[in-house]
């Protein structure tokens, strides 16, 4: 027997059985079969290219009943799709066709429900309604009412894995997608089942809070998405917001650039196509110096987002902005911003050592140095612009009081503070006696203690290795420590690894 969450996750999407020999015939019509959508099933990880196909809820029972549990870890359970596919046999995102759950997998055998509602409620979210346990971790699913995967919808599901995997970065949760395989539901493995949905609305608007985005701001998950180029925050760029100020009378240059507005709207955010009207209608057309007809503006609007969403268009060029603004007589120009190739990590890591190489340097010139940048980065053998922006970030970390004097014997002064000196002295402490020094069985201190001792990049979980106290403890103090900013998180990856301070000195 299938669980009840099965039949919660698909409701009416799925049929009850597959068609007899006798009942071939009577195929179901256009409209009836865009009702339903295929599922994926595959006994285990070594079997997702060989998945099969099915669409109905006996087929499913069959399957999963073949699947022999003897000698086999009851939580190794089968492997389905949640959400549907409108084709036999392709499961990419392109053939998606409903959204039934958003989903993310932890991958860390030792989180539990503790540590998942502890940090829905650190950052207001609301608690997964079906959660499953698998040998390796936990899997996390927001059930929701079944909406079409249509663009609007799937960029939402984007930004909403965008904003679980910062959520839930510290238990290791990062594995994410509308495609994804995932455990299938067993009354072995569940641990938390809620018979009531989300909708897809109420996770989008939990999700813009969370990534500190407002209903204006764009959203992409990938470095291109269908060839064009990824932009962040497009509408707060300044010479955007001064065609968002309206534009003076020109037949022309007016229709340009609502035309222009809203092809960067459509490709470049994700607000749908009645928010875009919506928008240019009410706040954009009555700033211009006459109006656009609403008919007429209308007709613009459609045709350019009925433009993007073909895929004839793949969103405003750089040359039409600038030859508006010029037009306007503005001074502003605008230029996509591209993200760089390299990963965070190799950067942040390269930079770190760089900083420990410095504060080093200092240390061996009794804590201070007078001497120029460039000098600086010809001793060291580093790029002088690494050094410069390694100097600026330690000044802003209130690692060291940088001050730069101008003239002929000018240079800049570096001066660690007593307190970073310490942290190195607890670091080469604890490096030679290979052990942390706990001053006292109090927490926070316990927790300074072992940050300080750790200046390499690590996971929380390796932190808490190293702590005497209990995980639940550990975690609860830690991040107390960091909402009050006594203990700063730096730099973190995709891997769960981040660099651990502690926070700059109060100001007395």
């Amino acid at each position: 027997m299938l669980a009840d969450s099965i039949h919660t996750i698909y409701e009416n999407t799925m049929q009850i059985r597959a068609k007899a020999s006798w009942d071939r015939d009577k195929t179901l019509s256009k409209d009836q079969k865009r009702d339903f959508g295929y599922i994926f099933f595959s006994p285990d990880k070594e079997s997702f290219q060989y998945g099969v196909c099915l669409r109905s809820y006996a087929t499913l029972d069959y399957y999963s009943g073949k699947v022999e549990f003897i000698h086999r870890d009851p939580l190794d359970a089968p492997f389905i799709t949640f959400n549907s596919f409108a084709f036999f046999g392709k499961k990419t995102a392109d053939t998606l066709r409903f959204l039934n759950a958003v989903s993310i997998e932890v991958d860390n055998p030792e989180a539990t429900m503790a540590d998942v509602c502890h940090l829905c409620d650190m950052y207001d979210l609301p608690y997964p309604n079906l959660v499953i346990k698998s040998p390796n971790g936990i899997h996390l699913h927001w059930l929701i009412k079944r909406v079409r995967a249509f663009r609007p919808a799937m960029e939402a599901y984007q930004l909403i894995s965008e904003a679980l995997k910062k959520t839930f970065a510290w238990i290791l949760a990062d594995a994410t997608g509308p495609e994804r395989y995932w455990r299938m539901p067993t009354n072995q493995n569940t641990l938390r089942f809620i018979d009531e949905k989300y909708t897809l609305d109420e996770l989008k608007a939990w999700a813009m809070e969370c990534l500190g985005q407002n209903d204006m701001a764009s959203f992409s998950a990938s470095p291109k998405v269908q060839g064009r180029p990824v932009v962040k925050g497009i509408l707060e760029d300044a010479a955007i917001k001064e065609l968002l100020n309206g534009v003076p009378y020109d037949h022309d240059i007016r229709n340009y650039a609502c035309y222009t507005l809203a092809l960067i709207m459509a490709s470049s955010t994700s607000m749908s196509d009645e928010e875009i009207l919506s928008y240019l209608k009410e706040t954009w057309n009555p700033k211009n110096e006459r109006p656009i007809a609403f008919p007429e503006l209308k007709r613009t609007v459609r045709s350019a987002i009925r433009g993007v969403r073909s895929g004839r268009i793949k969103g405003a060029k750089e040359k039409w902005i600038n030859h508006i603004l010029k037009v306007m007589g503005s001074n502003k120009r605008f230029r996509y911003v591209k993200r760089s190739k390299y990963t965070g990590e190799t950067t942040y890591t390269k930079r770190s050592e760089l900083m420990q190489q410095i504060i080093r340097h200092i240390e061996a010139q009794g804590g201070s140095l007078f001497t120029s940048q460039r000098r600086l980065a010809q001793e060291l053998g580093a790029c002088f612009k690494s050094v410069q922006m390694t100097l600026q970030q330690m000044s802003e970390e209130g690692i060291a009081d940088i001050t730069t004097v101008k003239g002929r014997n000018g240079g800049t002064e570096i001066r660690l503070r007593a307190d970073v000196q310490e942290v190195n002295y607890l670091q080469e402490a604890a490096a030679a006696a290979e052990v942390v020094p706990m001053p006292s069985n109090a927490p926070e201190a316990e927790v300074k203690h072992i940050i300080a001792a750790t200046p390499e990049r690590v996971s929380i979980g390796d932190l808490q290795q190293k702590s005497s106290l209990e995980p639940n403890v550990f975690l609860h103090t830690l991040m107390s420590l960091l909402n009050r900013g006594a203990v700063r998180m730096l730099e973190p990856a995709r891997d769960g690894t981040a660099r651990f301070t502690l926070g700059p000195p109060a100001v007395k």
